[in-house]
């Protein structure tokens, strides 16, 4: 098992891939984490380096607000984008889910899904740093939420104090906006790599699989069935 006792603070930056909805039959939720103030640092000016790089050559690899996106760039773009990510962070976890294997009220609730998944990638996470102390969590203030019945914040406080036993574990939640957040625009990259693999059979890049620590398919016994 991969452990890593010495970490006890971890930032989180999580993306996600695919339709939730009628389209598409997988959908991936993917984590970057960095285990120290320098290594996001780090990360985050490689990526604004990376970003004006992609800008400076290619003109169409970024939206009209300037946010430079995976799905909008070419195969050149993505390796450095994988190069550089790979060269900085310690570990990538993931979530892909077979909605075609999904039924019922839980298919139907998109918010309550999307945040049941994400549960299963902080659990890999705590199973592997075992001891930590601080997990704060950052998203896409566009990303899915959970409705009125709770925010994620208190879903994620529940899970892990409470059904993973880890009521030590400090969490913060955080949503940020994506064309500002060069991490979160490093888990773009690394999320819709990931998801291609499981749409279009494509492989995973090498330097990304030298990061993967941990993925969880779901549902486990039926999945790509």
């Amino acid at each position: 098992m991969y452990m890593v006792r010495s970490v006890d603070i971890i930032d989180l930056y999580i993306d996600e891939s695919g339709n939730l909805g009628a389209q598409g039959r997988y959908f991936t939720i993917a984590g970057i984490c960095c285990e120290n103030r320098q290594q996001s640092k780090k990360l985050k000016n490689k990526i604004k380096k990376c970003s004006r790089k992609a800008k400076g050559k290619f003109n169409n690899c970024y939206t009209n607000n300037g946010e430079v996106k995976s799905a909008e760039c070419n195969i050149i773009i993505k390796d450095y984008y994988y190069r550089s990510i790979s060269n900085i962070i310690s570990s990538i976890y993931y979530v892909v889910v077979d909605l075609e294997q999904v039924y019922g009220n839980l298919r139907d609730h998109q918010n309550i899904l999307y945040n049941y998944l994400l549960s299963f990638l902080v659990r890999d996470i705590l199973k592997d740093y075992d001891n930590l102390s601080n997990l704060k969590i950052h998203l896409d203030n566009r990303t899915i939420k959970v409705g009125h019945e709770k925010t994620f914040g208190e879903y994620i406080k529940q899970k892990v104090w409470g059904d993973f036993n880890r009521p030590f574990v400090n969490i913060n939640v955080e949503y940020v906006d994506s064309q500002r957040n060069y991490k979160i625009q490093a888990a773009d990259f690394v999320v819709n790599n990931i998801n291609s693999h499981y749409l279009y059979g494509k492989n995973i890049d090498s330097n990304l699989t030298k990061v993967i620590k941990k993925k969880c398919k779901f549902p486990y016994k039926t999945f790509g069935k």
